[in-house]
C-alpha cells in the first residue's frame, strides 16, 4: 500500500510540474498532429513492407531448398537412368555373342566323335544356355529399373520446373511491388523537392 501511494504521489506531481502531460499536449499546433499521423502511417507502411517482404524472402528462401533437394535428387536419378542404360547396352551386345557361342558348343558336341570331349562341350553348352537365361532375365529387370527411373525422373524434374516457375512468379512479384512504391514515392519526393 505504502508503495502504491508513493506512486500516485510521483504521478501526481509529474502533472503538477507538466501539465502539458495532463492536458494531453493539446497546446501543439495542427501541422504537428498532421505530420505525426503522416509519419504514423508512413511507419505503419513500411512494417507492412517489411513484413511482407520478410515474408516473401521466407517463402523464397524454402522454395530455394526444395529445388536444391530436388536439383540433387534428379542429378542422383539421372546418373541411376545412365548407369542402368550403360548395363542394358553391355547385355544387349553380349547376349547375341553368347547365343552364337552356345550354337558353336552345339555343333561342335554333335560333330565331336569322342564321347568325352562330346559330353564336356554339351556340358559347357548348357552351363552357357543357364547363363544366357539368367543374362535375359537381368535385362527384363533392367527394362523395367529403366522404366521405373525414367518415369520418377520425369515426375521430379516436372516439381522442379513447377518450383522454378514459383521463384519467378516471387521475383516478379517482389519487382512489382518495388516498382509500386518507387511511384508512390515519386509524388512524395516532389512534394518534398517544392
Amino acid at each position: 500500500m505504502r508503495h502504491f501511494r508513493w506512486h500516485l504521489a510521483v504521478v501526481w506531481s509529474c502533472f503538477a510540474v507538466f501539465p502539458g502531460l495532463a492536458l494531453g499536449q493539446n497546446n501543439k499546433p495542427a501541422g504537428d498532429d498532421q505530420t505525426l499521423r503522416s509519419l504514423l502511417k508512413e511507419v505503419h507502411e513500411l512494417r507492412v513492407a517489411i513484413q511482407r517482404n520478410s515474408l516473401i524472402a521466407y517463402r523464397s528462401q524454402i522454395t530455394v531448398e526444395r529445388i536444391r533437394a530436388l536439383r540433387e535428387r534428379t542429378d542422383r536419378l539421372t546418373k541411376q537412368l545412365e548407369d542402368v542404360r550403360n548395363e542394358i547396352a553391355v547385355i544387349e551386345s553380349e547376349t547375341p555373342r553368347m547365343a552364337e557361342h552356345i550354337k558353336d558348343l552345339e555343333s561342335q558336341a554333335s560333330e565331336e566323335p569322342v564321347e568325352s570331349r562330346r559330353k564336356g562341350l554339351e556340358a559347357e553348352s548348357k552351363d552357357f544356355k543357364l547363363r544366357l537365361d539368367s543374362t535375359r532375365q537381368r535385362l527384363a529387370q533392367l527394362h523395367e529399373r529403366e522404366t521405373q527411373l525414367s518415369t520418377e525422373l520425369t515426375a521430379e524434374r516436372g516439381k522442379l520446373d513447377e518450383l522454378d516457375y514459383r521463384i519467378e512468379s516471387l521475383d516478379r512479384e517482389l519487382e512489382n511491388e518495388a516498382k509500386q512504391q518507387r511511384r508512390a514515392d515519386e509524388p512524395q519526393q516532389e512534394r518534398k523537392q517544392q
